[in-house]
């Protein structure tokens, strides 16, 4: 997939989880902006998402981390967002989410408890760490 269809079918995630988290508002981020993707507020409390849709992790039970991209700093090792949301894809438009707080991935990546770092993204341009999801699954969004 293209860089452009890749953000388009982020795009469709950052709406879905603005509908699936209770808010009294929202801003979603247009454009390049490394700091968060979505702001949600609910009881005048503002809460910032990275906000991830992996089509490969229902198959290898692992999501990516970006830390770099074109050799420069990027995705976790710049993003200032409270959780990174994490949209497992799954076949039929099915998915599960997870709601994890930021700093429990950068813990466990200080403590280096990812299975490997690979290259990947468009053109291989991207450094990811590569974690087991099953790291995560006390964080899996159950909705009321």
């Amino acid at each position: 997939m293209s860089f452009n269809s890749d953000l388009a079918f982020g795009n469709i995630y950052e709406k879905k989880l603005v509908e699936l988290i209770p808010n009294e508002s929202y801003l979603i981020k247009e454009g390049y902006f490394p700091d968060y993707d979505v702001e949600i507020t609910n009881n005048n409390i503002m809460v910032t998402y990275e906000v991830k849709a992996d089509r490969y992790t229902y198959k290898t039970n692992n999501i990516a981390i970006e830390f770099e991209f074109n050799n420069s700093p990027s995705g976790i090792a710049t993003t200032t967002s409270d959780f990174y949301a994490y949209f497992v894809i799954k076949p039929y438009n099915l998915f599960e989410l997870y709601i994890i707080p930021t700093n429990i991935i950068k813990s466990k990546i200080e403590e280096k408890e990812y299975k490997k770092i690979l290259l990947g993204g468009d053109n291989k341009k991207s450094r990811l760490y590569i974690m087991d999801l099953n790291n995560f699954l006390e964080y899996k969004f159950k909705k009321d």
